[in-house]
């Protein structure tokens, strides 16, 4: 189902990035419901999928099909839809973004509801600033041009933008948010992986970080580093772009090595988790990340902070207390040192936890609930 809803949804976006209409019957008086979103979600094929807002979004359009909504799709970043839609009333306002704050303005009587897929941007802002900091502290840099480092908060979610809502969907720890319900994401699978436990003895000292933009944000500069000075342990690092690489000058070695977006349906993908025991991702803010679950359905043991949403891994990740280098670098000369036959209890474990509890079925579950108890 969710297949021919984005094809079809791909099919009608028009110039301005929105589309129109979907579930339209004009015989019916209907509910007309915006959905505010990442517009690559509805446009990428199913072939080629780097993120799972992918198959969560066809499951949020398929919950207002199904509830008999008229359903109009906009770009978070088209600032020309306010001007298009200005005149359309909608009777729910849903999603993200300067443009979902505009046509929330727009919309008073509307039911507004922000999906808060990171954490609060305050929470965030002070948590990536934390992290800009010490890594000009470590580089020595004297020209603290600071704001050019900043690359997820404020992007998506700003402070005003909570003075317009009625409810919060989120992702994230709750922090800064009085009212809201709580949704766990979902990880991407490759349904040619077989879990084995081959190899743990040498696979043990391999580390993944499995992560997008933002490379210090989400840690990679602490990894790097760690991994710089040592040659007993090995990094595979994924996602990074280009920009960042050069920034941050982080290059290959000889038990580091670099790939830029890796698709998870690939036979690459696969290699990277047989090779790998760890995804180690010390990220400052931004809920709980897909990619840590998709790793984790693939049998790879998360290291992360539990602060960002984590908690809800509950016994089943390696939690980290504190983002330095030397505390990092210690907690993994610890982790290496394990039983072999501990660490393979421990994936299968994870490995059966995450499978149940990240399925795109248990998101459809929770997110049919949430939106009954809202009343949409």
């Amino acid at each position: 189902m969710k297949n021919k809803i984005i094809s079809y949804i791909k099919s009608k976006a028009n110039k301005n990035n929105i589309i129109l209409n979907i579930n339209k019957d004009f015989t019916e008086k209907q509910r007309k419901v915006a959905i505010v979103y990442v517009h690559q979600n509805f446009t990428q094929t199913y072939e080629n999928v780097y993120h799972t807002q992918f198959q969560e979004s066809a499951q949020i359009i398929k919950y207002f099909i199904d509830n008999d909504y008229s359903i109009d799709v906009i770009n978070c970043h088209e600032e020309n839809a306010i001007d298009y839609l200005k005149n359309i009333k909608y009777d729910v306002i849903f999603g993200l973004g300067d443009v979902f704050y505009e046509m929330c303005l727009i919309n008073k009587n509307a039911l507004k509801i922000m999906y808060l897929t990171e954490n609060h941007p305050e929470f965030s802002y002070k948590k990536e600033m934390e992290r800009i900091e010490y890594f000009m502290d470590r580089r020595n840099k004297k020209n603290r041009a600071i704001d050019k480092y900043v690359s997820r908060s404020n992007v998506y979610f700003k402070k005003k933008h909570f003075e317009v809502i009625d409810k919060i969907i989120t992702m994230g720890n709750g922090a800064y948010l009085e009212k809201y319900y709580t949704i766990n994401p979902t990880g991407l699978v490759n349904k040619e992986f077989e879990f084995e436990d081959e190899n743990i003895s040498i696979n043990k000292k391999t580390f993944l970080w499995f992560g997008s933009n933002g490379a210090i944000h989400k840690g990679l500069d602490i990894v790097y580093e760690i991994f710089l000075k040592r040659d007993d342990i090995n990094l595979i690092i994924c996602g990074l772009n280009l920009k960042e690489q050069k920034k941050l000058r982080i290059k290959e070695q000889k038990n580091i090595k670099i790939f830029n977006k890796v698709e998870v349906k690939s036979k690459l993908f696969l290699q990277i988790c047989k090779e790998s025991c760890w995804v180690l991702y010390p990220s400052c803010s931004e809920a709980m990340s897909t990619s840590v679950l998709t790793c984790m359905m693939h049998g790879v043991i998360p290291i992360v902070i539990k602060e960002n949403g984590f908690d809800r891994l509950e016994d089943n990740a390696f939690y980290l207390e504190n983002y330095k280098v030397e505390y990092i670098e210690k907690y993994i000369s610890r982790l290496i040192l394990m039983d072999d036959l501990n660490i393979k209890k421990i994936r299968k474990k994870i490995f059966d936890f995450s499978e149940k509890k990240f399925s795109i079925n248990n998101f459809n579950k929770n997110i049919k609930a949430i939106f009954e108890d809202i009343g949409v």
